[in-house]
């Protein structure tokens, strides 16, 4: 939130929307919905990932879907959109990934 003093803050100071957009950006947490085979070793991949680069999920769900398929959510904080596409990309190459789907909120 940006809280302005009409007095002391001239329009020169004022950061313009792609400024204000790539703050948004960059603090934004990226969830990433992963549908993958029903087998042991798909989460232990999915985690091992984020592992390897020192990130920690705020978030994690997984679900049975019952038709030998496994619904697995997850969620990142504070990720800028290439480093979320990389993750995705590196998602869809995981043996056993079917889809991965990724999105951002604020």
């Amino acid at each position: 939130m940006l809280t302005l003093n009409a007095a002391a803050t001239s329009a020169a100071s004022l950061p313009s929307a792609a400024e204000d957009a790539g703050a948004v950006e960059s603090t934004a947490t990226y969830c990433f919905s992963v549908s993958a085979r029903r087998d042991v070793g798909v989460l232990p991949r999915l985690v091992g990932f984020f592992a390897k680069r020192d990130l920690i999920p705020t978030r994690l769900h997984l679900a049975d879907e019952g038709d030998d398929t496994l619904s697995i959510d997850l969620q990142l904080p504070a990720l800028d959109q290439p480093l979320a596409h990389l993750i995705a990309a590196n998602f869809r190459q995981i043996i056993g990934v079917q889809t991965v789907l990724v999105s951002a909120k604020t």
